[in-house]
């Protein structure tokens, strides 16, 4: 209609396109319904929830968006990560050098979803206020929406992997203590020795003298019905373990 003789059948035209604006709105309305299924948002969540390791998404403002059993299980205990009042992630009672390391790599990640950045850290050691081994965090980028619109929903942005390395042994060591009836303290000395560590070498590592190890170790004998150290080992490696269990001992 910027033309000369576009102007002239200005009137023409506008009428012609009042007719297709409600048809134009329905389809509008039905992309922005459908985008979600179309973008593999649910898809990916269906697959978290199948991850045996901790995972989440974030959405673009860094805001958890979804966790998985194995994350939120992980997120309750605070035991190096935790929920802060935006739904974010934060360190609990972790180094604060580690906390702007952990913003950092988030920011990073969300950069790079959205096309802004091209940097892109690796994995990222957490310290956990319990003790245990320290935990793996990387952030992945998720590809951008196909249909522009659809950024006008909450899209997942970043998957956040979690890899925790005491988890099996926590998994391992509830297994066991509930299939024999052992106590807390023999279901971790049978962890630790099953997995090919001395009687001294489990006692330093459990804080203990390794003669109670070895009281420990002879009760876990005695009630899986096994007589060495490989007996006990072929025990735990036929265990089945929950990826899901909470791994916390009683």
């Amino acid at each position: 209609m910027l033309s000369a003789r576009g102007a002239e059948q200005a009137d023409q035209n506008v009428r012609r396109l009042q007719r297709l604006v409600p048809h134009l709105a329905r389809a509008l309305d039905a992309s922005l319904k459908l985008g979600h299924l179309a973008d593999g948002t649910r898809q990916l969540a269906r697959v978290l929830q199948l991850m045996p390791n901790p995972a989440l998404l974030l959405d673009g403002k860094g805001r958890i968006t979804l966790a998985n059993p194995a994350a939120e299980s992980l997120l309750r205990t605070g035991d190096g990560l935790a929920l802060d009042r935006d739904g974010g992630l934060r360190l609990a009672a972790a180094l604060p050098a580690e906390t702007a390391a952990l913003s950092r790599a988030l920011a990073q990640a969300l950069a790079v979803a959205s096309g802004t950045g091209t940097d892109l850290g690796g994995p990222l050691r957490l310290s956990r206020p319990s003790g245990a081994p320290p935990l793996l965090v990387l952030p992945v980028p998720l590809p951008p929406p196909a249909f522009a619109l659809w950024e006008m929903r909450e899209q997942a942005r970043v998957l956040v992997l979690i890899v925790d390395s005491s988890a099996p042994s926590r998994a391992v060591a509830a297994a066991v203590q509930t299939t024999f009836g052992l106590t807390a303290a023999e279901a971790r000395v049978a962890v630790l020795v099953g997995s090919g560590l001395s009687g001294p070498a489990a006692a330093a590592m459990l804080g203990i003298s390794p003669s109670t190890v070895k009281t420990h170790l002879k009760r876990c004998f005695e009630k899986a019905g096994v007589h060495s150290q490989v007996g006990l080992a072929r025990i735990l490696g036929a265990l089945p373990i929950d990826p899901t269990i909470d791994g916390k001992l009683n």
